[in-house]
């Protein structure tokens, strides 16, 4: 018995004093093991270098990504487009929800832009760059509303002011967001001094080319917009933030526009040329019932000959034809794809 005990003791010794060493061993270097010795350092890019991301991906700089952000999942559930196809089994179509078009747009915000966004307006706080850190601000803020708008309550505040060290994120409230952005902006155009080199902003600056006349113009009319979407749920912030707004100058004429040119044509164009879009079903029972007359201006009756369930067939461009949501569609190409189609270019 005693044998036992001793031995019993041992046991439990050995382990107490492996489970230290083992501890210690896992949390020595902890640091240096878990950062990745060929990741760059976004600080350590050229100061221009580091303003390009958000600013390319604010507005998605391909065709794929726009696709992803919007047209597979946002224009899909309101009801405007419809994909004519069932992307082999795995797409919106029929609501079997994809995750990489669903998630589009919320991982191209955070990863693209508020990840860069919310550092470099902190950088340019400390040195004092004021433009640089305004014009962070108007990106941040529209990136942030299109997220806002598209899914509701998103994860904001905890992000910048992280409480946790980056352990855990809590979501915040549209209001809340909202209230934020006016505030956001609001920093942004009394943060437009002017006194940033011109030819160093052009470097980078795809919205306004260095104009911060015209910078301030559009914060203005970004707080205009953002007035706009509260007047059913908050009429009288809405009607003070727009008068602030307008009183401290929006965007009046197309001379003043700002254009965003990547290069590409028409998204829009594209993804119905690929066959992977069509006109809701929603959007043109909604036009034709109330009669609207944009509807010949938008839409094109359809583009071939179309056989009903019945046997019966729709001739070619005889009549406006939307496809239908919740719909298991075979692959393309079918004779959904020669439904109405969107007039553009």
């Amino acid at each position: 018995m005693k044998l036992n005990r001793i031995l019993k003791y041992a046991a439990v010794s050995a382990l107490v004093v492996s489970t230290g060493v083992m501890t210690m061993g896992c949390t020595d270097n902890f640091e240096n093991l878990n950062t990745d010795p060929y990741e760059v350092d976004p600080d350590e890019l050229p100061f221009s270098a580091q303003f390009k991301e958000p600013f390319s991906y604010v507005y998605a700089p391909q065709q794929n990504l726009f696709q992803y952000c919007f047209n597979l999942n946002i224009d899909l559930f309101s009801g405007y487009f419809m994909t004519p196809h069932n992307f082999n089994g795995s797409g919106n179509v029929d609501y079997a929800l994809n995750r990489g078009f669903c998630g589009g747009m919320y991982e191209n915000v955070y990863l693209h832009i508020f990840n860069n966004t919310r550092r470099l307006i902190a950088s340019c706080d400390e040195q004092g760059l004021s433009d640089y850190g305004a014009m962070m601000r108007v990106v941040q803020a529209y990136a942030i509303q299109m997220l806002t708008d598209a899914y509701g309550p998103v994860v904001y505040s905890s992000v910048i002011e992280d409480p946790t060290g980056g352990a855990s994120f809590s979501y915040d409230t549209q209001e809340s967001v909202y209230n934020a952005l006016f505030t956001l902006v609001d920093e942004a155009i009394a943060g437009f001094k002017g006194t940033a080199s011109v030819a160093d902003m052009q470097a980078f600056d795809y919205w306004c080319n260095g104009d911060i006349a015209l910078w301030k113009k559009v914060a203005n009319q970004l707080k205009l917009r953002l007035a706009m979407r509260i007047v059913k749920v908050n009429p009288t912030l809405a009607k003070q933030k727009a008068e602030e707004a307008v009183q401290g100058g929006v965007l009046t004429s197309a001379d003043r526009d700002i254009l965003i040119n990547q290069g590409l044509s028409n998204e829009l164009t594209r993804m119905f040329e690929w066959g992977d879009c069509g006109m809701n079903a929603s959007l043109i029972t909604m036009l034709e019932g109330f009669k609207d007359p944009r509807l010949p201006l938008y839409v094109t009756k359809n583009q071939a000959a179309v056989t009903c369930e019945d046997g019966s067939t729709i001739e070619e461009g005889t009549k406006y034809l939307g496809v239908r949501g919740g719909c298991n569609l075979p692959s393309k190409p079918n004779q959904w794809g020669n439904f109405s189609k969107v007039i553009c270019t």
